[in-house]
């Protein structure tokens, strides 16, 4: 992450006066967004309806919230409901330009993104890449799916959905609660009036999300082990407690996954970069201390030979109501076969 957005954030978080000199920007970007929607509102854009219902998981603001764990998770607990769901995502970071790209075990993540490759890793299911959403849904239509997966695209309205679930992390809360630049916010907090699901990432209260409490549940992402690159070996965190170990990470929110290994008391020194960074080998340190890096951050490791290090495995778990309350708008929808 380079200076001006590590320094960007702060001001985000820690309501700096400062980035209020931003504003114009905001109104530009304001701006542009009303045009985008109205453009479609009045016809001019068409949006795509696929046949099979469509879950969009995403969030109104930038930065990692825990998404990826929950696409899995939600993946996992729709396979185990009977449903054949599929999964759609950008593929950011990638380099192929071959859309749509069903991801297979042949693929690389400089090839699909990083995300992509875990996602299918993890579930071995129809996961597809393409800039357009729509191009994607319909791959997955064509592939026999019952359900697409939305990893994102809360603000792609060219493709219509039936569910919404957007995501916030506990920790980081709203920030100042402006829009972009001079705030994280991609759209206006008034947006969660249109979404079905509200997930908060961890058990912190967010109290501007109180009046929305009626479609709040919580989401616990829980540590599940260690697992080194090299050998597929798997281990305990604890392991390395009260020890200095090296973390890795090029994710959205890296202070998360840095407060978690603290909180297993582990000596961290921590080396961030950039969202979908691509390592080379000089980001890799060699004085032989433990290296711990994230899932989507092994799958950009794993062709470098390196070894020693391994990475970190976590899970989402999802409350029973709210899996009661995603099983009953999904039975009650006129594109499920019951």
């Amino acid at each position: 992450m380079s200076s001006l957005e590590q320094k960007i954030n702060r001001a985000w978080y820690q309501n700096k006066s400062w980035i209020n000199i931003l504003y114009p920007l905001t109104l530009l970007y304001c701006s542009i967004n009303w045009f985008r929607k109205s453009f479609y509102k009045w016809g001019f854009f068409k949006s795509y309806q696929p046949q099979i219902p469509v879950i969009i998981i995403g969030n109104i603001m930038v930065g990692g919230t825990g998404k990826t764990p929950t696409v899995l998770a939600l993946f996992q607990f729709l396979k185990q409901s009977g449903f054949n769901p599929g999964i759609i995502t950008r593929g950011y970071g990638g380099t192929s330009r071959d859309y749509p790209i069903v991801v297979n075990d042949r693929h690389l993540a400089v090839e699909v993104g990083d995300e992509a490759l875990m996602l299918f890793r993890n579930t071995n299911a129809p996961v597809v890449v393409s800039p357009s959403r729509i191009q994607s849904s319909k791959k997955l239509e064509s592939l026999g799916c019952d359900i697409i997966i939305s990893d994102d695209g809360l603000q792609h309205i060219a493709l219509k959905r039936d569910i919404e679930i957007v995501i916030f992390d506990g920790q980081r809360k709203l920030g100042n609660q402006k829009l972009l630049p001079t705030g994280p916010l991609r759209e206006n907090i008034k947006r969660l009036d249109q979404v079905d699901f509200i997930l908060i990432n961890g058990e912190e209260k967010i109290s501007v999300l109180q009046q929305w409490k009626f479609k709040s549940f919580r989401v616990k992402i829980k540590i599940d082990k260690l697992i080194d690159i090299a050998s597929g070996n798997s281990s305990d965190l604890n392991k390395y407690a009260h020890k200095k170990v090296h973390a890795l990470v090029a994710i959205g929110n890296p202070l998360r996954f840095i407060k978690t290994l603290k909180s297993a008391n582990l000596e961290v020194i921590p080396h961030v970069f950039p969202d979908h960074h691509f390592y080379v080998q000089d980001d890799i340190p060699n004085d032989k201390l433990p290296i711990i890096v994230t899932e989507k951050d092994a799958v950009k490791l794993e062709k470098m030979g390196l070894e020693d290090i391994e990475y970190l495995k976590i899970h989402a778990n999802f409350s029973e109501s709210f899996k009661f309350q995603l099983l009953k708008k999904l039975h009650n929808h006129s594109k499920v076969s019951v």
